[in-house]
């Protein structure tokens, strides 16, 4: 993320080979999220699921074919009770959709975390 700030003039993002994003507080967002996680203990590396890809293509094609942006289903489903149709749980889940342009899983990773023009970040 550090490596991004070079490539700021006043609020818009463009990285060499990538297409420019505006942000709505620009590199000031993404200066708070690196000092969020220089706090931040080490997690475990994130692991594949079958069950949670089943779960999200499910709510994906449900979206798409009905032109919908939203964290509840057609169904009026959850992402709990979805990711409850292929497995059980322990602990705590939580569902982040992204629906920008992004040109790769890292950069949907770090917008989550800068959370841009949301004060209270609660992508983080």
């Amino acid at each position: 993320m550090q490596e991004y700030l070079r490539y700021f003039k006043d609020k818009v993002l463009s990285v060499p080979g990538t297409t420019p994003l505006e942000f709505t507080e620009g590199p000031e967002a993404f200066k708070e999220a690196i000092q969020f996680l220089k706090t931040q203990l080490k997690l475990e590396p994130l692991k594949w699921s079958d069950e949670l890809h089943y779960a999200t293509t499910d709510h994906y094609r449900d979206l798409s074919s009905n032109e919908v942006f939203s964290h509840t289903g057609s169904d009026k489903s959850t992402f709990k009770q979805r990711i409850e149709r292929y497995c059980t749980w322990g602990g705590t889940i939580f569902e982040a959709m992204d629906f920008a342009p992004r040109e790769s899983a890292v950069d949907v990773v770090i917008a989550w975390l800068v959370d841009d023009g949301n004060p209270k970040r609660t992508h983080r």
